[in-house]
Formats: C-alpha cells, sequence, structure tokens
C-alpha cells in the first residue's frame, strides 16, 4: 500500500524483511564500527601502559549469538585487534544482555581461571554484573581486569568515573532528530542514504563525568 502511494518507508533502529524496493532508508547505529572503536581505545589504552608486548587474554560476554548486532560488535573487536598475535579472545560466552547473566557466567569464568586481562562486553548491562562477579572473587575491576563495554549508558559512566569500567562506547539511542531530518530531506526532493548513523562517542576517564554533567544539565540519559 505505501508502494502504491508513494509513501516512503524509514525503519528507525529495526528493519523488516521486505523486498529492497519497498523502503526507502534505515536508520540505525553503525554496530561494527563501535567494535571497531571499542577495539582501537583497547589498543591505544594497552600501548599507552607498554602493554602491547605482553599476552592478553580477553573474554567477551557477548548478547545473543547469531543476532545481528552481536554478530557486528565482534567482528569490528575482533578486526581490529587481531593483528597484534599476543591479543586474544580465549573464550566467548552469551550474557543475555542482562546484569545477571554477565554477573552469573563471569562468576563462572572465574571459578575457573583468573587469568584475564580484559574483559569486552556488548552492552553495560552485563559489564555491571561482571563487576560484582569480579569484586566478590577478590579481584579488582579496573586493575586486575580492564573492562570495556558497549552503550555509554548513565550507569556505565558512573562507572567509568569510580575507576571500575575503563571503557563504553556509545550506541547512540537518540534517533529522533535523524529521522525528522530524513523526512524534511524527502519533502524538499532529495535522495537520502540507504543507512543513516548516528554519531557514537568513545567514554572513557577523560570524559566521563563532563557528559554525565551535561545530560543531568539538559535532561536526558539512557
Amino acid at each position: 500500500t505505501a508502494k502504491k502511494n508513494d509513501i516512503p518507508i524509514i525503519f528507525i533502529n529495526l528493519s523488516a524483511y521486505i523486498r529492497d524496493d519497498l523502503w526507502t532508508s534505515y536508520i540505525v547505529n553503525n554496530w561494527q564500527k563501535e567494535g571497531e572503536m571499542t577495539g582501537e581505545w583497547l589498543i591505544d589504552y594497552l600501548e599507552k601502559k607498554s602493554k602491547l608486548d605482553e599476552e592478553i587474554n580477553i573474554v567477551e560476554l557477548i548478547g545473543i549469538k547469531g543476532q545481528y548486532s552481536a554478530q557486528d560488535w565482534s567482528k569490528g573487536f575482533k578486526e581490529t585487534i587481531e593483528e597484534n598475535e599476543k591479543i586474544k579472545i580465549v573464550e566467548s560466552v552469551e550474557g543475555d544482555y542482562t546484569q545477571h547473566k554477565g554477573y552469573e557466567e563471569m562468576a563462572n569464568i572465574l571459578s575457573e581461571t583468573t587469568d584475564i586481562d580484559v574483559l569486552f562486553c556488548h552492552n553495560d548491562d552485563m559489564a555491571l554484573g561482571a563487576i560484582q562477579a569480579i569484586e566478590e572473587a577478590g579481584l579488582v575491576p579496573g586493575e586486575d581486569i580492564i573492562i570495556v563495554s558497549i552503550m555509554g549508558t548513565d550507569a556505565a559512566l558512573e562507572a567509568i568515573v569510580e575507576g571500575k569500567i575503563a571503557c563504553s562506547v556509545e550506541c547512540n539511542p537518540l534517533m529522533g532528530d535523524l529521522f525528522m531530518e530524513a523526512c524534511v530531506r524527502i519533502a524538499n526532493g532529495e535522495e537520502i542514504e540507504r543507512e543513516i548513523h548516528p554519531v557514537d562517542r568513545v567514554f572513557d576517564i577523560t570524559n566521563a563525568q563532563a557528559e554525565l554533567d551535561a545530560r543531568k544539565e539538559n535532561g536526558y540519559g539512557y
């Protein structure tokens, strides 16, 4: 019906399994790029700490295996770190994107080994759960295990300020402005991109508090 009446369809965040000629654009995060940004931050951090010549064991807490976003986050991260043979992912487990499952899986892993240098989480909730498990194992998050995650939530920024999470790459959920801009451009007769990506930022100790302050001042957060 939309096609017959020349009504453009724009997907936001989630798409549908329909023919390519039936939709106009897709506003979505660039998940692979977010994985790359996380890996790039980690490589830079390890270089500054003079650790690139050491064996670095990474545990990956995946959201849901097979999900497009999870596949892209993993791909981007792995392609960024794989040039250094000393940096390797020793275990990848599903954490279901929940704090409880993140805690549970990290506790299971730590019951078998504490030879873990880095934890890469597909979202902040799993990272927060893992922090509890790390502390219960007598380790110090941010020191014994470096934690990097994706989402950039308020809770993660607070954990960064506390020194428990080292980095959280934003998965920007604020897409309303991009949608309205796309609608205006279409109304003006312009062709718009098939995929439109919001800008994602990297949060660490250098900017986490400033971002928290900005969110409080401007009345938003996630």
